[in-house]
């Protein structure tokens, strides 16, 4: 039978071996509004069917060591998939989470990488106010300009080669790579804003934005 993934997000895994923190695949799913949850992975043909309440974090446990694609349904009603950087993603496509609230896939730690995430899909996710995406491989631009709402966004120790931030956005906080090109018009609300280096910018739209004098100055 033909199983339809419409209103689904797709997540690819992988499964590094001897790293450091270790693959975990548990997610902690925390819905927009009341909504039955399903998620399946085909690993093990693992499935989680679980009615769920709005603002609620419910965890996903996922019994196995290894695990390949996991879709989960109703995507367009789920606000939080909570941490995904121990999933190791090599793809993530979420264009369907449209209340999506915080996409975290990267990792703080010292000791994280992620050398596998190639394709990250968010194109209509309107509500996105995160995205953490530091230590892992992405090394494509991140086109922003639709996200109004987004205040916070990490991609040190990643490869993006380019932001676009929306213009008249609220972005408060923005740790970048060393990337290429950045692109900013009307940001007033920056509290913490700096990149890893400054050596690869080639190119920089900068319009009507508040940044830190010092900061500023460097650039």
């Amino acid at each position: 039978s033909t199983t339809n993934y419409n209103d689904s997000v797709m997540l690819r895994c992988t499964n590094p071996i001897g790293v450091n923190p270790a693959p975990n695949y548990t997610i902690n799913i925390t819905p927009y509004m009341n909504m039955y949850v399903n998620l399946y992975n085909n690993t093990d043909n693992y499935y989680y069917h679980e009615r769920c309440e709005a603002g609620k974090t419910y965890t996903v446990p996922y019994p196995a060591d290894e695990a390949d694609f996991i879709y989960i349904r109703g995507a367009s009603k789920i606000q939080s998939f909570g941490d995904l950087s121990l999933l190791y993603l090599q793809q993530a496509l979420l264009g369907s989470a449209e209340k999506l609230k915080d996409l975290i896939i990267g990792n703080e730690s010292s000791t994280y990488s992620n050398p596998s995430l190639t394709t990250l899909e968010f194109k209509s996710n309107p509500l996105l106010e995160k995205i953490d995406i530091r230590n892992t491989s992405f090394a494509s631009p991140l086109d922003l300009t639709t996200l109004q709402h987004l205040k916070e966004l990490y991609t040190e120790g990643s490869n993006v080669t380019a932001v676009s931030f929306a213009n008249n956005g609220i972005l408060e906080i923005a740790k970048l790579n060393a990337v290429s090109s950045l692109n900013m018009k009307n940001l007033l609300f920056i509290k913490d804003f700096t990149l890893e280096s400054y050596n690869n910018l080639t190119s920089l739209f900068y319009e009507n934005c508040y940044i830190d004098k010092d900061q500023v100055d460097e650039v």
